[in-house]
């Protein structure tokens, strides 16, 4: 091995793609960026063959969770198959979708986002 190349990290198969189902390998995850313009409103769905971890963060707690340090999420569900989260962004910026697989085997897990317009806003859908 030369040193002249950066150890990358393990390569991830391809892109996940909101809507279709994405292969979590054990102990890994898949995330999907977000981006959010103040006080707008989103709906996050996951549905997996197994157990998973979903979770919403910020950048510097994508990183803590990247160095398995402690991190906090906007909002999140622990250990569970299927979930539904609200987030409202509490100013501009770019937030993380993240899909755990806890079980000791891979998992598929499927995850949906929906932008939704606060109740005073005609909708754009």
């Amino acid at each position: 091995m030369t040193p002249a190349i950066p150890i990358q990290p393990k390569p991830v198969p391809s892109e996940p793609e909101v809507g279709k189902p994405t292969t979590i390998e054990k102990g890994d995850y898949v995330s999907f960026d977000v981006q959010l313009d103040q006080g707008k409103s989103i709906t996050c769905d996951v549905t997996a063959n197994g157990r998973v971890n979903f979770y919403l963060l910020d950048d510097d707690n994508l990183t803590s969770l990247d160095l398995g340090e402690e991190f906090w999420s906007e909002t999140g569900e622990e250990d569970t198959e299927k979930a539904t989260l609200e987030f409202k962004a509490p100013q501009n910026g770019k937030w993380f979708l993240v899909v755990e697989n806890t079980e000791t085997r891979e998992v598929s897990a499927t995850v949906n986002i929906r932008k939704t317009s606060p109740k005073n806003e005609p909708s754009t859908q």
